[in-house]
């Protein structure tokens, strides 16, 4: 069952009256995110805004070989909002929003020692978690061959 949504204590609407006498209204957790760099003669905050938590659907890739270079992970789904943060076997990662489809992250490859299967997900900037989806780490056929050997020849000593 998906995720459901919440009324997070950290998004409101805004309203914004530009200098230019346009009006603007947007989501933001606090003034200073909400105006940026904008000439802004007011801000109104809003309701709480019900979020979705996101939702992951795929891992592009979703496999990598132990040794391989370093390389950028995708993560795809729905719901995704800037200060999405993406969750890597228990660690969040530095995370570029690329949509609210897509966020990717850059996978070091030399943290990573022997085969595993990990959880990946997504923090909301409010604190929800999507589920997760299983990424593996694996070793070529020669690794394992050399694993084997320097195994064997542990146990003829």
């Amino acid at each position: 069952m998906p995720p459901t949504a919440t009324i997070t204590e950290h998004l409101y609407l805004w309203a914004l009256t530009l200098a230019d006498g346009t009006t603007k209204t947007v989501v933001g957790s606090n003034m200073a995110t909400v105006i940026g760099r904008q000439p802004v003669t007011s801000a109104v905050r809003g309701a709480a805004v019900a979020t979705p938590a996101p939702v992951v659907s795929a891992l592009t890739p979703n496999t990598a070989v132990l040794g391989s270079p370093n390389f950028t992970l995708h993560v795809g789904g729905t719901g995704f909002t800037p200060g999405a943060v993406i969750v890597f076997a228990g660690l969040e990662e530095p995370t570029t929003f690329v949509s609210p489809t897509e966020v990717t992250t850059l996978i070091n490859m030399a943290v990573w020692a022997g085969p595993d299967t990990l959880p990946v997900s997504v923090r909301s900037a409010a604190g929800q978690d999507s589920n997760s989806l299983p990424f593996t780490f694996t070793v070529t056929a020669r690794d394992r061959g050399d694993e084997e050997r320097r195994d064997e020849g542990r146990r003829d000593r």
